[in-house]
């Protein structure tokens, strides 16, 4: 190694612990390359992460991270494994509560009331049971089967499921699913890939149409998109323990 490259030890712990100022400029490169990448979707607000080079972007219900060249978007947790804190989560609570103190915070994170869901258009499970939570899926999306998996082990849990269409391949399982007397078997061999898919849909489809209206409507960009009894959304995946906790909340 050439002493030119030698980067000592604690120079290297600066570089990977110090980050670049983000000026006005970088934003409004961050926003006009996202009015190429998602031209149809209102933003309401960007600014920048605690990550270097990754910024947070609301729209609508949505809280996610996109890097400058929107092109790409992280959906999901941001988490500080030193202090332990669900940034995230801390994030979409803040937009919240501003939501029901009146306070002015940049952005707020709009909740969705539970009787504006698309009417007659949820797959239920464990009907009765004492938490509620509604998901929107999309029978390709990996992380909506380990959704799925963890709810098995929630009985507590009553799931309305909306089913989307990410991607175009995954229209006719939708439809089949729709169609099935038993949506809630079907959508389960829908995430298995063991669901018969009919070249066409002998029934009314029209809940997929109305859901993905629905999610455009209202800024759902990605999969599993969570929502408990009181409004309260969420972005991707949660374990079993932390899932279960944030549903108790809403009856606090």
């Amino acid at each position: 190694m050439t002493p030119s490259r030698l980067i000592t030890g604690g120079t290297a712990a600066a570089l990977l612990f110090c980050t670049s100022p983000v000026w006005a400029d970088d934003l409004d490169d961050v926003r006009a390359a996202l009015k190429t990448t998602l031209p149809n979707t209102e933003i309401s607000s960007v600014r920048e992460s605690v990550l270097p080079g990754l910024y947070e972007l609301v729209t609508g219900s949505n809280l996610l991270y996109v890097e400058k060249s929107g092109r790409y978007a992280l959906i999901g947790t941001l988490y500080d494994l030193q202090s332990h804190v669900d940034l995230t989560a801390k994030r979409r609570d803040e937009l919240h509560l501003a939501l029901q103190t009146d306070k002015t915070v940049e952005a707020p994170l709009a909740s969705i009331p539970w009787d504006q869901l698309p009417e007659n258009a949820a797959i239920v499970e464990n009907a009765g049971a004492p938490y509620k939570l509604a998901v929107f899926a999309d029978v390709n999306c990996p992380y909506c089967r380990r959704l799925a998996e963890t709810l098995k082990g929630l009985p507590e849990v009553e799931t309305h499921t909306y089913l989307m269409s990410l991607w175009g391949r995954s229209i006719a399982p939708t439809k089949a699913v729709l169609c099935a007397a038993d949506k809630a078997a079907a959508l389960h061999q829908a995430f298995d890939d063991t669901l018969d898919t009919p070249s066409a849909a002998p029934c009314d489809t029209d809940a997929l149409e109305r859901t993905n209206a629905f999610a455009a409507e209202h800024g759902i960009a990605g999969t599993p998109f969570l929502m408990r009894a009181d409004g309260v959304t969420a972005a991707g995946l949660k374990s079993p323990a932390a899932l279960l906790a944030w549903l108790k909340e809403a009856a606090q």
